[in-house]
């Protein structure tokens, strides 16, 4: 049906749109940590190799003596990237520091001051990078030579600007990736869906045919007409519908209402095709259909579920009906539902042994059996429903018939 197709291509595309961002959002998270990372690991490269580069030299180990001219020497170098230098002995005793005089040093000594008063100078080399505001930044504790140097150097802005371009374009690449790839799954999954759809309807056609067919083949040996299976059908679905049952108890009904007199081929023809009053004996055979109907349907799983309108849609709300004699609602609601349209559409249907009745006389009779014979709650909903359904199905032929129910039965039993 279209309707159905669209529906399932609007949720197939919403749920591919979802997987689609969803992807793209975590796998940007993880490119962005990651190329963030490998980042700071090249900041901290450059800063090692500048560090070496400035303080592993026979003139700064010169100056390691002359205390004031190593920090006259330090300050220089302040004027620059670097953002503040200490120099340490071999023993780890501070020999001069200098600091830049740049707004943002004060902030940076106070976040990590712990770790300055904190330093294992027998350690290899550590470092941390931080950002503070749209500047990064490299703290790094340095082994050399002649002792140790403690360093906090400003990545340029150009390099900085670079390395965040290269991670922008890493997630942008690895976004379009993902959008490529759902681009080219999306027809293939659609194709899938499609198919699995047209699988479902077809084995669910199958099973309505299937059903339709043992009705059939039910009706024609008790002489009735598959028609009758097919009204009764939409009109326990109408008057389910009415009650707001669940989608379940509905596909209870249509499988129910489809094989409810299925035990009559347990029947021996004589008895089932006699033109006269049954007597005692052979009443007690005929009301073993129920008993065999059950016992049929309970072999099938896909029919199990129609047990309890095959088994008890002959019981009686007062309690004087066959097999068991519940009465009330300890009879499923399903067989009390199916009690009402299977009377209703029998009085409306000519037989080889009567006419039919009009709506009049129908409804006269239903009424009379309120309390006794059928549900007083569920005959006072379905008593005013009756002229609509006659006018929609009780005079149809046989194929416009069954072209409603398979929709009904579509609607119910789609996936």
């Amino acid at each position: 049906m279209p309707n159905i197709h669209q529906n399932i291509e609007q949720k197939l595309l919403k749920i591919v749109l979802f997987a689609t961002l969803l992807i793209s959002l975590i796998t940007g998270t993880a490119i962005f940590f990651y190329e963030r990372e490998a980042l700071e690991d090249k900041a901290i490269q450059i800063t090692d190799t500048l560090i070496h580069k400035t303080f592993e030299n026979g003139h700064v180990q010169g100056l390691i003596q002359n205390k004031q001219q190593l920090k006259a020497f330090l300050n220089k170098t302040v004027k620059g990237q670097f953002k503040y230098i200490e120099i340490y002995d071999k023993k780890g005793r501070s020999l001069a520091e200098s600091i830049s005089t740049d707004d943002s040093v004060p902030t940076i000594l106070q976040n990590y001051q712990e770790d300055k008063n904190n330093h294992d100078i027998n350690r290899a080399t550590r470092y941390r990078t931080y950002y503070i505001g749209d500047d990064m930044y490299v703290q790094i504790f340095v082994n050399i030579s002649y002792g140790h140097a403690e360093v906090i150097y400003e990545i340029p802005e150009y390099i900085y600007q670079l390395m965040q371009q290269s991670i922008m374009h890493s997630i942008i690449i690895a976004i379009l990736a993902v959008l490529f790839t759902a681009m080219i799954l999306y027809p293939l999954v659609k194709q899938l869906v499609n198919s699995i759809q047209q699988n479902e309807q077809e084995i669910l056609q199958s099973n309505v045919d299937m059903l339709s067919l043992i009705g059939a083949a039910i009706a024609k040996r008790d002489s009735d007409t598959d028609e009758h299976n097919f009204r009764v059908t939409l009109y326990a679905l109408k008057l389910a519908e009415a009650l707001k049952l669940p989608k379940t108890d509905c596909q209870e009904l249509i499988k129910g209402a489809f094989v409810h007199d299925i035990g009559k081929i347990a029947i021996p023809d004589a008895i089932l095709l006699k033109p006269g009053k049954l007597d005692e004996a052979e009443f007690e055979i005929m009301k073993s259909h129920v008993s065999e109907g059950a016992d049929i349907v309970r072999e099938v799983k896909w029919l199990e579920s129609a047990q309890n309108v095959v088994h008890y849609h002959h019981e009686k709300y007062d309690g004087t009906g066959y097999l068991t004699g519940l009465k009330g609602e300890e009879i499923p609601l399903s067989a009390r539902i199916f009690t009402i349209v299977d009377v209703f559409d029998a009085l409306n249907s000519n037989r080889p042994y009567k006419k039919a009745f009009t709506l009049e006389e129908t409804i006269h009779i239903l009424e009379e059996g309120i309390g006794s014979h059928f549900d007083p709650k569920l005959i006072q909903i379905f008593l005013p429903m009756t002229p609509d359904l006659l006018t929609r199905y009780g005079s149809i032929e046989r194929p416009a018939l069954r072209l409603e129910l398979i929709k009904e039965v579509q609607h119910y039993f789609k996936a």
